[in-house]
């Protein structure tokens, strides 16, 4: 997402694994004097709001402000701050009226609930802000605790040109390029656009998925290039490198994905 709305610019992207998503943003900035920040959720409390820091604790009713927040779980989800980030967690009674959300509501009187809510604060005017965090739905606390301990992913880059996130088990790199550029991927491997692209890489053995797709639905064309030697349809080799010719479809199809298989040689 090239997120650019009122008065605040960033670049987002999520990226999906059997457990959940990691969520990464990049280049936040914003010239107005107004907070800006990242909401992870706002729902009913529902039960205790545990936190990770130092150790597990139960937080109670409150608010919490502070960068040592590593994970919260809360109503069978998980929530894992990926670096230190201006984290607040609140759970506490919140009131509010639907005709704020809807003049012409018959429900006029206040409602008052027990609201838990979690976010990230970016500060005022901030000049590229980021956030990194992974979401774990529909677990039990024994399970979040178990990933958080050994997570099934890393952050190659978080930058406003590129985010990527790799799945070393699965053998998967999924990457948002926001313009053309590279970044180093699974085992030390390159990965190379000319154009701006999403592009996931999976590796069975010597064979590889290349699948890549335009969500501008503007380009005819991108080339990939991938370090080492690899053979397969539109590849060509490039010094030590290969380069893959990607040709998008057009018109009623633009934007679909095209796959293409490698062979590593």
């Amino acid at each position: 997402m090239d997120y650019a709305k009122d008065d605040v610019q960033a670049h987002k992207a999520w990226f999906f694994f059997d457990q959940g998503f990691v969520c990464l943003g990049a280049g936040i900035a914003a010239q107005k004097d107004e907070s800006v920040t990242t909401s992870l959720n706002q729902t009913l409390l529902n039960g205790d709001v545990l936190l990770m820091q130092s150790q597990q604790v139960a937080m109670g009713k409150g608010q919490v402000v502070g960068k040592d927040v590593r994970g919260v779980f809360h109503d069978g989800v998980g929530y894992y701050f990926l670096g230190e980030q201006q984290t607040i967690v609140r759970a506490d009674a919140q009131t509010g009226t639907w005709t704020s959300i809807e003049e012409d509501s018959s429900r006029k009187d206040p409602v008052t609930k027990d609201v838990f809510g979690l976010w990230v604060d970016h500060g005022v005017r901030p000049v590229n802000g980021s956030y990194a965090y992974a979401v774990m739905p529909g677990v039990d606390l024994g399970t979040f605790t178990s990933l958080s301990k050994k997570l099934p992913f890393h952050v190659i880059s978080n930058s406003v040109d590129i985010q990527a996130v790799a799945f070393p088990d699965e053998g998967i790199v999924q990457a948002a390029f926001f313009q053309a550029g590279s970044v180093q991927v699974l085992d030390g491997l390159s990965l190379r656009v000319d154009a701006p692209c999403l592009v996931i890489l999976q590796q069975q053995s010597d064979k590889w998925t290349v699948s890549v797709s335009d969500p501008t639905q503007r380009l005819d064309q991108v080339h990939v290039t991938l370090g080492g030697s690899f053979e397969g349809e539109g590849a060509m080799p490039e010094g030590a490198s290969t380069v893959v010719t990607i040709d998008f479809p057009q018109d009623q199809w633009s934007g679909k994905t095209v796959m293409g298989s490698l062979i590593r040689k």
